[in-house]
């Protein structure tokens, strides 16, 4: 039983980076230890577009181990590996610590934009087991592989090249007063720049329109405070999602 309640603990689906908080799915069953199934899988994405997956889990209170029904404490996700580098999964609750006898979540999400990207991803999740074996609590570690991430094309209009070579960048990153962001669209026409708090709260939100030309924005202009801070860049189907730093 502990290698269904292994596969639970696999989300995939890290740019939006900006990874806002999932939320168990209360429509699944909670007999059904995890949504969706392996068999289901993960939604098909594509290259350049934002991709996002939410595995609802339901940890039961016990498990077995070595034939006999032990209580299962907690699972505990340790690393998500095998996924695009600009992907980053993000728990709840945080800590990724999902105690028996309750529902949790793990959401994978991101925006891939490199041409080695469009492949299908061989997701490995790696954790901990929590168990209460006898009277004295014990652990040990799984890994599962059952699930895949299928990025395998790019979105119509955008052409790979573009989506590799268009730049994106805080300069200096740390930032500090002068530090800019400096950015190209594929498209001439209207598009978004946003800016959030490691926490998710969106401090900048800005509208605009642009030729296709290179353009910059000024990060001095917003005063903020030291942090890790995310800036969002959104035309159509093209996504961007950038970490920088303020010290």
């Amino acid at each position: 039983m502990f290698k269904i309640i292994a596969l639970a603990l696999l989300l995939i689906g890290s740019n939006q980076v900006l990874l806002a908080q999932c939320f168990p799915d209360s429509s699944i069953s909670s007999s059904q230890i995890y949504g969706p199934t392996p068999e289901e899988g993960f939604p098909v994405g594509e290259v350049g577009s934002f991709y996002d997956a939410v595995l609802t889990l339901n940890v039961p209170l016990d498990t077995t181990y070595l034939g006999l029904t032990v209580i299962l404490d907690s699972m505990v996700l340790t690393s998500i590996t095998g996924i695009p580098d600009d992907f980053d999964y993000q728990c709840n609750p945080s800590g990724c610590i999902f105690y028996g006898g309750e529902a949790g979540c793990i959401s994978i999400s991101g925006t891939a934009f490199n041409t080695s990207d469009a492949k299908v991803w061989n997701v490995v999740a790696n954790f901990d087991y929590w168990i209460t074996f006898g009277t004295s609590p014990f652990s040990f570690s799984d890994q599962v592989t059952d699930y895949n991430i299928d990025l395998t094309g790019f979105p119509a209009g955008i052409s790979a090249s573009n989506l590799k070579q268009l730049p994106f960048l805080a300069e200096p990153n740390p930032a500090n007063i002068s530090s800019k962001i400096y950015y190209q669209l594929p498209h001439a026409g209207n598009y978004s720049l946003k800016i959030y708090s490691l926490l998710g709260t969106e401090i900048l939100n800005a509208q605009s329109s642009t030729q296709g030309n290179a353009e910059q924005f000024n990060l001095g202009q917003l005063s903020l405070n030291a942090g890790i801070y995310f800036a969002t860049l959104q035309q159509q189907d093209y996504n961007r999602t950038l970490r920088f730093v303020v010290k």
